[in-house]
């Protein structure tokens, strides 16, 4: 039988074809196979026989390798769901952190200033005591602080005006949310505001106010300020003065409130910036710190609040009389305590002495008395574990409890077991511990 030529082109460039040559002499001498004429149509993969090749994979051969593939996907998925949880988990621990540095440090801010700025008494010569209860301030214009509110607790109950010196700091045991405490701070400094706190001196003859190397430290023109007389006594230390009928003025004026002795210095404070109504509610600035339960973060549990600073809004022509700002996210409860120098131990962790026995904690009593204020926040960091377990309460108060505190009387333990907070098993729960002097108080 005769062969393809057109298979045999490699053979055939070294020898010649003939019809003599057989299939076993081309196979050995170049080691090709030339397919016969009447093998053509035959496939590759036949066998020599004719019958059919049976190559490929078995259907259980093909479902064993499908189930391997899919536990290998599942795995890998499985170990990425992980990570991405570990990360969310890590990220939002770090993000409370960093809320705890920035917040609590304005916090701690804000107590170490307390007081600065602060006027303790009325000048006497400034306005006429009309009811004649020897006490100027009801005689003050214009001073009244927050309005009532309507909120719970109302920060009105918390005011000074219209009849008492301002004190640097009040406080509610326990009016806050969930039982939380309610702290208020009284300061010149206390306000985000531009012009707050700053101050310079008003003498008797031009340029009248010195100003500072840096003009950033100067007031504006338009800044609300008010003018303080040291004074030398207890009765007349640090006298708010009222011109005009008006304890503030703008910066550009304070000239009106010069003394008319070459000997004698005023302190000049910026209260706040400038706004429509050249208005204040109060001769100084008010930051209230408490825990709200509106807008919560999703992320926190339920039944928790944010931690907030509201400090007091001096345009009475704006609606809100105070301006919050979030400091903490997730927080389960508020505890102040005061360490008071009682005249005994002089440290004593207590509470405020009303000395005069007149039923009111005055300003005068918070300066004499006060030396260190210690604020504990329990918060939670991060969000929900459900492959986490708390176990770090405090044992020898319940089993549910965590002390916010130094003592069960000096802060609280706080029993989750009647909190109305959901899954708190789940979270990891943590208490931030403030300490701070009261160095602006005298």
């Amino acid at each position: 039988m005769g062969l393809e030529r057109k298979d045999c082109r490699k053979w055939r460039s070294v020898h010649p074809f003939t019809e003599n040559d057989n299939e076993e002499t081309m196979k050995d001498q170049v080691k090709m196979i030339c397919i016969r004429k009447s093998d053509i149509s035959v496939s590759p993969l036949a066998k020599r026989d004719g019958s059919k090749y049976q190559g490929g994979f078995t259907l259980i051969e093909l479902l064993i390798t499908m189930v391997v593939f899919v536990f290998a996907i599942a795995a890998a998925s499985q170990i990425f769901t992980n990570l991405l949880t570990q990360f969310k988990q890590q990220s939002k621990i770090a993000e409370t952190n960093i809320e705890g540095i920035v917040g609590l440090n304005l916090l701690r801010q804000d107590i170490e200033h307390a007081g600065l700025g602060l006027p303790w008494n009325v000048d006497e010569n400034s306005v006429a005591d009309t009811n004649a209860d020897n006490n100027f301030w009801d005689n003050v214009p214009g001073y009244n602080e927050s309005p009532i509110t309507g909120a719970v607790p109302d920060p009105a109950i918390y005011n000074d005006a219209p009849n008492n010196a301002p004190s640097a700091f009040r406080s509610g045991n326990g009016d806050g949310a969930g039982g939380s405490d309610y702290l208020v701070i009284k300061s010149a400094s206390v306000s985000s505001d531009r012009a707050a706190g700053k101050n310079t001196r008003l003498s008797s003859t031009f340029p009248y106010v010195r100003t500072w190397s840096l003009h950033s430290d100067d007031l504006y023109n338009s800044d609300r300020s008010i003018v303080i007389s040291p004074g030398s006594t207890e009765s007349n230390s640090r006298s708010l003065l009222v011109n005009g009928g008006s304890y503030h003025t703008s910066y550009s004026t304070v000239s009106a409130y010069a003394p008319a002795e070459d000997t004698d210095v005023r302190l000049v404070y910026g209260i706040s910036d400038a706004n429509p109504a050249n208005s204040l509610r109060a001769p100084f600035n008010r930051s209230d710190y408490y825990i709200s339960t509106d807008n919560v973060s999703p992320r926190c549990a339920v039944g928790t609040g944010v931690l907030i600073k509201a400090t007091l809004n001096h345009n009475t022509a704006d609606a809100n009389v105070f301006n919050e700002t979030p400091l903490l996210d997730c927080v389960a409860d508020m505890q102040v305590v005061y360490r008071n120098d009682t005249g005994v131990s002089h440290n004593d962790l207590s509470t405020l002495t009303d000395t005069d026995g007149d039923g009111i904690i005055e300003a005068h009593e918070i300066r004499d008395q006060l030396r260190e204020i210690r604020v504990y926040i329990l918060a939670h960091e991060g969000q929900k574990d459900s492959n986490f377990i708390f176990n770090n309460f405090t044992a020898e108060a319940c089993d549910t409890c965590i002390r916010v505190g130094s003592t069960a009387v000096f802060g609280r333990d706080f029993d989750f077991a009647v909190s109305g907070i959901t899954d708190y098993l789940n979270y990891r729960w943590k208490v931030f511990t403030l300490s701070v002097n009261t160095d602006n108080l005298r």
